[in-house]
């Protein structure tokens, strides 16, 4: 299987070359705007410049790339895993639209870990609302842009209700705890790949549920293992929890 690697030359990019080849796949195009570097297969500053032929294109870059990538991937009617965050109400519309095309898999973390953390969170939350104060931490490197990461929103999509209310964090005199109120919350230092909690807080106990990246291959081996899997589908709009159910099915 061939891909073509966006933001090759970014952190996750040059992860994904790096375990590739382990997986039966082989980078035969990168694309990266912003960063310098060499790698083992051609790199350009702009998708329309690739003339090699792939299977799926996996995107790291940034989310300003995406009328471009969404374009080339449409022309040439290529599965497309958009692994980047930040994107606006119009992206997501857009994304959409792309999905009746052309299969899409839009996602904000590729881990599979992650994916069953979100699974598990779901079924704890059904069991223990209105018993347990629900909280969502993450904890990333000193790099990392944007905040809550969003990890963090999946996760609380995936534990809310209709009357839940999500509050970024809590500071001053006056931060007495609502009912229905869901805390998330960002920390940021050193080097940290990525870990995310889900914490169930009750009056006598609490529930844990965390995962912690030790090393950014698991999203790249998460990645290959998505493009592995959209390759095979129709058009439509998918995300991590389709491969984890695809392969586990749950």
């Amino acid at each position: 299987m061939n891909i073509i690697l966006s933001g090759c030359l970014g952190r996750m990019g040059k992860a994904i070359s790096e375990n590739a080849a382990q997986a039966d796949i082989a980078v035969v195009a990168g694309v990266d705007a912003f960063g310098e570097g060499t790698a083992s297969y051609p790199i350009y500053k702009n998708i329309n410049e690739v003339t090699e032929k792939a299977d799926c294109i996996i995107d790291f870059s940034h989310f300003s790339a995406l009328k471009s990538l969404g374009e080339y991937a449409l022309n040439k009617s290529l599965p497309i895993i958009l692994a980047t965050t930040g994107y606006s109400v119009d992206d997501l519309a857009y994304i959409g639209e792309l999905s009746k095309s052309i299969p899409v898999l839009q996602t904000s973390n590729l881990s599979l870990g992650v994916q069953v953390l979100r699974h598990v969170a779901e079924q704890a939350s059904k069991i223990l609302s209105g018993l347990y104060d629900v909280e969502i931490i993450e904890r990333h490197h000193n790099q990392k842009k944007d905040s809550p990461s969003g990890t963090a929103f999946m996760l609380y999509e995936a534990v809310k209700k209709a009357e839940s209310e999500a509050i970024y964090g809590r500071h001053g005199n006056d931060c007495l705890r609502k009912e229905k109120e869901i805390g998330i919350h960002a920390i940021r230092g050193g080097g940290v790949p990525g870990e995310h909690e889900v914490g169930f807080y009750g009056i006598y106990d609490e529930i844990l549920l965390t995962h912690r990246a030790r090393d950014r291959r698991v999203f790249a081996i998460g990645a290959l293992t998505a493009a592995k899997f959209l390759a095979k589908q129709k058009s439509g709009l998918y995300t991590t929890a389709d491969v984890v159910k695809d392969r586990l099915n749950f």
